[in-house]
């Protein structure tokens, strides 16, 4: 393990050994407390209870009529100097809907704005001042536009405390109310100082009210396929993606619930300290492999991964969908040197804004969308070297209606970690069920040849408009 600070090691009455990791949250002192509690639980020591990981801290129940308190101390304390912290994690990405601004949590915060640091403002709007942010959609962009990570899961059964996966000076940060609340209701999204929590269960509480999920996050009856393995979801490591909903989508996911039909779009996932810390802004790796090449900024109307279509599955209800505009899709992945059926982004009348994430050699074809990389115009139909951190933009189309992106490497991209193609009323989608959306890394590319300053790698296109 890396030199840090000692951990601190204190008893509470007769049965519990706490650990103070460090005084402050980070995912440093996250992984360091991972790394000594899986070592203390591989230890197998009779008379050891509970081991329950927190923020920057663990702490160990033991029966002290099976093992003496300073053995317990010594054995941990052995197992702090050997243990090695793992500087990668698998865990899941887990996309949870919200209705921000919910009359729920607006009723509640309403009848108690007496223990509020500003009774004439809502939670939210507060929070957005606070932060600096301009409005209330300000913030609630702020806040859904980052995954966040679960240190710890307590204070009530299966609730998740969480803090975002951003720099610090980027992290959204509210005091709690000045005396709390003895009203929350279930499934509030809470947040005080840098971390945000779900509330579980009805109850107290003292955090900043900003909305409500209908997805159940601990359920004894275990009645929903997620539920299923455990009656509390979350645990330490995993990264939530918050999803902002509508009410008419709230109404349709609680009908759900009740019907036992709901579901949680997650995503197995490997997280790596060192990676996060070199470009904090990219979600965490598909696991089969490929770096996050595209983040989608804005969606644009109707974005999302295409193939060629998968044939065989009518007899099951499931068309072949695929590209629109097959032709236009092959003549990209050609540009780029990939299989004419390999992935690519397929883009319609209103085009997304894409940031690229790494180098590479991408290609347009298909409608004629005036696109600019980084405000300089770029040729369709021509292969052309981006790189870290440009932004591609369309206009609206002067001529058809769906332009296709290629990124060299297609043959071997994990499309959002899912299958193409899109094919929505099936549930075939991009990343975590539907087409491209903002924030979300929507490709995985391995690395492949560059071209140089001068590409000439043209595709034919004259008359493919006849038919339009």
């Amino acid at each position: 393990m890396a030199q840090t600070s000692p951990i601190r090691y204190s008893f509470g009455a007769d049965e519990h050994l706490f650990a103070e990791v460090s005084e402050s949250m980070s995912l440093e002192a996250f992984f360091k407390g991972m790394a000594v509690t899986r070592a203390v639980q591989r230890l197998e020591l009779p008379g050891v209870l509970d081991i329950c990981l927190a923020n920057a801290s663990f702490q160990i129940r033991f029966d002290p009529d099976l093992i003496a308190p300073h053995v317990l101390l010594d054995a941990v304390q052995s197992a702090e100097a050997q243990a090695v912290a793992e500087r990668t994690l698998h865990t899941r990405i887990i996309e949870i809907p919200v209705l921000y601004n919910d009359p729920w949590t607006h009723e509640t915060l309403m009848r108690f704005r007496d223990r509020h640091q500003d009774p004439t403002a809502t939670d939210l709007e507060y929070a957005a001042r606070v932060n600096g942010l301009a409005d209330v959609e300000a913030f609630i962009a702020a806040h859904s536009g980052a995954p966040w990570f679960v240190s710890m899961v307590g204070f009530v059964a299966g609730l998740p405390f969480m803090f975002q996966m951003v720099e610090r000076e980027r992290q959204l940060q509210v005091p709690k109310y000045l005396r709390p609340r003895t009203d929350t209701p279930k499934l509030t999204l809470g947040h005080g100082g840098c971390f945000g929590c779900i509330y579980s269960v009805r109850g107290a509480g003292g955090y900043q009210m900003f909305g409500v999920t209908p997805a159940p996050i601990y359920d004894p009856a275990q009645q929903l396929a997620y539920l299923k393995e455990h009656m509390v979801f979350f645990r330490p490591g995993d990264i939530v993606q918050f999803k902002p909903i509508d009410r008419d989508a709230y109404d349709l996911a609680v009908a759900e619930v009740e019907a036992g039909r709901f579901d949680l779009r997650i995503r197995p996932v490997e997280f790596s300290l060192d990676a996060f810390f070199c470009r904090p802004d990219r979600l965490p790796e598909n696991p089969a492999g490929g770096a996050s090449m595209i983040k989608v900024l804005k969606p644009g109307l109707a974005t999302s991964v295409q193939d060629l279509g998968r044939e065989g599955y009518y007899h099951l209800g499931i068309p072949p969908s695929g590209a629109l505009d097959q032709y236009a899709l092959s003549a990209a992945n050609h540009l780029v040197g990939n299989p004419a059926g390999a992935a690519g982004l397929e883009c319609t009348l209103i085009g997304p804004q894409l940031e690229f994430q790494q180098d590479g050699l991408v290609a347009l074809s298909g409608a004629l969308m005036s696109p600019r990389l980084d405000g300089e115009v770029v040729h369709q139909d021509t292969a052309f070297q981006v790189r870290a951190g440009q932004v591609l933009r369309f206009e609206f189309p002067v001529a058809g209606a769906r332009t296709y992106l290629a990124v060299a490497g297609g043959s071997t991209c994990r499309w959002c970690w899912v299958a193409a193609p899109h094919t929505p009323w099936v549930g075939w989608a991009g990343f975590m069920g539907g087409a491209c959306r903002r924030v979300m890394c929507c490709l995985s590319a391995r690395p492949a040849a560059k071209a140089g300053p001068a590409t000439v790698c043209r595709w034919p296109c004259a008359a493919r408009w006849a038919a339009m």
